[in-house]
């Protein structure tokens, strides 16, 4: 019994002095107080995210290590040669040389198609803007005009956007236009506002459900790369303070950081 109480009392010092250490350092921070308490339990450890741009832990809890951020070396930092094909929801803008009574703004369909004069429904899902405009062309071309010239833009690509929340001026869904840094992302919503920590920026990837600690500064004052952003991914800028950022991070990531919030 009393090896067990000196036991429960060591883990309880242990704890105190890590919990007193954090408080009393001037330059308090979430990275620093996570290098502290790793070296002193077995609780929180680094995790290979801290390797990237910005910071990355994990929370143990019993058998079970959640890992908060992902290594920001897994973000792409080329521009990419993908071109963005037309989905369901998309808005096309049609337009047929000298033959205006063609011209018309139409939405594709849940199952990719849109309805065209001449020709009815055609089908436009998976196609690239270039490749549309070529299919309709020789549709047309074959029965009702010779040589026609079609341009096809897309006027609001619902499946390319992304979303700005948190310490933006202006927050929102954006349209991504061609290939966009993170940088460039955060000037869709004009910036960021006096309240904003431009060294905690979270950038949730909806195509791999990951999450990423991004350093805004960094990347303006050239001390670390401006990665490029994908269709559907959500950046929040946190507000200065560290309780502020942990609040942002557990509302992206459905309160997996919940256990941390006990450590400020």
């Amino acid at each position: 019994m009393r090896a067990y109480v000196e036991k429960i009392a060591g883990l309880l010092l242990v704890f105190g002095s890590v919990f007193l250490s954090g408080c009393s350092t001037s330059t308090y921070s979430l990275e620093s107080y996570v290098d502290k308490f790793s070296r002193k339990s077995s609780l929180v450890k680094e995790n290979d995210g801290r390797r990237g741009l910005g910071v990355g832990f994990s929370v143990k809890d019993k058998k079970e290590v959640y890992s908060i951020f992902s290594s920001n070396e897994e973000l792409s930092y080329i521009a990419s040669s993908d071109v963005y094909t037309i989905n369901a929801g998309d808005k096309l803008d049609i337009s047929v040389f000298k033959v205006p009574e063609l011209n018309k703004i139409t939405t594709v369909n849940s199952k990719g198609d849109i309805s065209f004069p001449l020709i009815g429904r055609f089908h436009v899902k998976g196609l690239s803007e270039h490749q549309a405009e070529e299919k309709l062309a020789s549709i047309l071309g074959v029965k009702y005009l010779q040589n026609p010239q079609v341009s096809i833009s897309i006027d609001n690509a619902i499946n390319n956007n992304v979303t700005l929340e948190g310490s933006v001026k202006k927050s929102g869904i954006f349209p991504l236009q061609g290939n966009m840094t993170l940088l460039q992302s955060i000037a869709l919503a004009d910036g960021l506002t006096d309240m904003a920590d431009p060294t905690k920026i979270i950038l949730f990837r909806k195509s791999t459900s990951k999450t990423y600690l991004l350093n805004l500064q960094a990347i303006r004052e050239g001390k670390a790369r401006d990665p490029y952003v994908k269709a559907d991914d959500r950046i929040v800028v946190a507000k200065s303070g560290t309780r502020s950022f942990i609040k942002d991070a557990s509302t992206i990531l459905g309160g997996l950081v919940a256990p941390i919030w006990g450590l400020f």
